[in-house]
């Protein structure tokens, strides 16, 4: 693997999802934040139909998670930088 560049996982619901199915998404979620994978970035391409219920369920999810320390969001910030540079 390429060093500095993370996998990146991905995949997309058909226009059939339904909003019971954001539960998916959730777990998904869930999984990649708390270090499943630390290593992975996750994409989930949700239908435009379910895109505003999927906003607010994420928002709900980070909103519960409490704040983000500012260090953490700089690294972030940095990791970015350096790969789009």
């Amino acid at each position: 693997m390429t060093p500095g560049i993370r996998p990146l996982v991905a995949g997309h619901w058909k226009m059939n999802g339904t909003s019971a199915s954001l539960n998916e998404l959730r777990s998904i979620g869930n999984g990649f934040m708390s270090g499943l994978d630390a290593e992975t970035e996750a994409v989930v391409c949700v239908p435009a139909t379910l895109l505003q219920r999927a906003a607010e369920i994420l928002l709900e999810d980070m909103e519960a998670r409490g704040p983000v320390r500012l260090s953490d969001v700089e690294g972030a910030q940095r990791e970015i930088l350096a790969i789009v540079k």
